[in-house]
């Protein structure tokens, strides 16, 4: 493809951890799609900690009001383990864990536009990334449900069929994300995408899935190091022993997130070319500015002045 399409929007990049004369959209093998991850990793980790922080701040107010709804005060302070034993309880109300659900529809949306922003060369804005995560956290909670339901069903008829489906619909989210496709639309062009590149997606899912045990284990021991014998209890009771339990989620959610799209963008490169021209105008990035650009620059707030637009021979160029 044209590199004259490429080449301006990486140059306008300040990411520090990244050299700002490298071709983003080249296509990337395994090693280097988890090497591409740590760098985005870096050079976004104050918006991916913004994200995860807001998060994290409504699930632990959520938490906590539901606890002192359903758990009568008397006994929560006169007996620190009722909240253990009666936990099952709590979660059985499934009030907390939809919330969560959602928050990481959101939240999951969000992250991949970011990782699209830090593609195109440009700072990941907190608000407009969050809109654009509310934008699709319906189409993403969909999404979920539906392939979490036909995961398990593949689980249930001797693993593979799991496994297969869990690879096949590795990038529902990136799809709905960056090019706005719906339900069912996503899973079609999730498939359509990963054909071809079985082993390749297969792997970095396997790696995200160990890093997931992993992050798992040490959050066991967290847990174990701030409580000792009552690991239930602190975990549930006290401010270091929720903490502890929210750590490897902060930092996982983001690896995810950034790995799935790293993937999409890598098979779309290899399968369509895609560069940074195709990618600005999927996002709506086009000279004059798209909705999203003109809302924010209605409140006087905006950044987004396009670091890339179009000129009468459809060619990208800096805009000054």
């Amino acid at each position: 493809f044209d590199q004259s399409f490429t080449t301006t929007a990486v140059r306008s990049t300040t990411m520090s951890s990244l050299d700002s004369t490298t071709d983003l959209f080249q296509r990337l093998s395994l090693c280097e799609t988890l090497e591409r991850c740590g760098s985005l990793y870096i050079t976004g980790c104050l918006v991916f900690t913004q994200i995860l922080g807001l998060f994290v701040a409504i699930d632990v107010i959520v938490r906590a009001l539901l606890l002192l709804i359903l758990v009568p005060a008397f006994q929560m302070f006169q007996d620190p383990d009722y909240l253990v034993v009666h936990m099952p309880t709590f979660y059985a109300m499934g009030v907390h864990s939809l919330t969560r659900i959602m928050l990481g529809a959101v939240g999951n949306g969000a992250m991949i536009r970011a990782v699209a922003d830090l593609y195109l060369g440009r700072k990941p804005r907190l608000r407009t990334c969050l809109r654009v995560g509310v934008k699709h956290a319906c189409t993403n909670l969909t999404v979920f449900f539906l392939g979490f339901l036909g995961v398990m069903v593949g689980m249930l008829l001797l693993v593979v069929p799991g496994i297969y489906l869990s690879t096949a619909w590795f990038l529902v989210n990136p799809a709905i994300v960056m090019e706005g496709v719906g339900v069912f639309a996503s899973f079609k062009r999730s498939y359509n995408l990963v054909s071809g590149s079985w082993c390749y997606v297969y792997c970095t899912f396997m790696i995200a899935y160990i890093l997931m045990m992993i992050l798992q284990s040490i959050q066991g021991l967290l847990v174990a190091l701030v409580g000792g014998n009552d690991v239930g209890r602190t975990t549930i009771s006290s401010f270091f022993g929720s903490m502890a339990a929210a750590l490897p989620g902060i930092i996982f959610a983001p690896i995810y997130a950034i790995m799935t799209s790293i993937v999409y963008i890598n098979l779309r490169v290899e399968k369509e070319g895609l560069n940074a021209y195709l990618l600005a105008r999927t996002l709506g990035f086009e000279q004059g500015g798209s909705t999203e650009q003109q809302g924010d620059a209605a409140d006087g707030t905006s950044n987004y002045s396009p670091l890339l637009s179009i000129n009468d021979d459809d060619q990208l160029e800096e805009h000054v």
